[in-house]
């Protein structure tokens, strides 16, 4: 009968590490993490989902706003020559008053001139009127795109300010885990 229970003490002691050792053995590990743990343990990268669409809308915005450059470029070469149209005439009325005596051949090319200027006049009035209709609606665009953008920028913000928290909460966690194990292994050798 002694036999056999010395026989089952042996055997006890080749069936492995108690619960308070491998409790011991895992406290350890926690306290002094091997270098694949400590891999596991790097911060993720934040990555923003819509990063790309972000990123369309970010060059579908400046194709807009180079748009309206462009409108407004034109727009201001139409006003241009509106103003030159203006000062050719005022020159050829200024002319016109310190002439002292005006032929008929004169008269003829004033006249000539003047229908001209006019016609030109109307022309660049309904031009300039149709740019800037052109101008607001090139305006509208931008702000849309400019607000499309800015909702997936505030988005990306929410996203990263998330995710930094969860990275913040998960190093507590961490940390704490560390100084309970620590903890734990120091009552047990102390």
């Amino acid at each position: 009968m002694q036999e056999a229970a010395g026989a089952a003490g042996e055997i006890s002691e080749f069936a492995g590490p108690s619960e308070e050792e491998e409790l011991q053995r895992q406290a350890r590990a926690v306290a002094q993490p091997d270098e694949t743990e400590a891999l596991n343990w790097t911060m993720k990268k934040f990555r923003f989902p819509l990063e790309r669409l972000l990123n369309y809308r970010r060059s579908r915005l400046a194709g807009e706003q180079a748009r309206l450059e462009k409108l407004l470029a034109e727009q201001a070469g139409l006003e241009q020559r509106r103003a030159a149209l203006e000062r050719e005439e005022r020159m050829v009325n200024e002319s016109l008053r310190r002439l002292p005596v005006i032929s008929s051949e004169q008269l003829a090319a004033i006249a000539s001139f003047r229908r001209f200027a006019a016609s030109e006049a109307v022309r660049l009035a309904a031009e300039i009127h149709a740019a800037a209709g052109r101008v607001a609606a090139q305006r509208d665009a931008v702000l849309s795109a400019r607000r499309e953008v800015e909702v997936l920028e505030k988005l990306r913000e929410r996203r990263l300010h998330d995710w930094r928290r969860e990275v913040d909460q998960e190093t507590e966690r961490q940390t704490a885990e560390l100084v309970v194990a620590r903890w734990a292994l120091s009552r047990e050798s102390g």
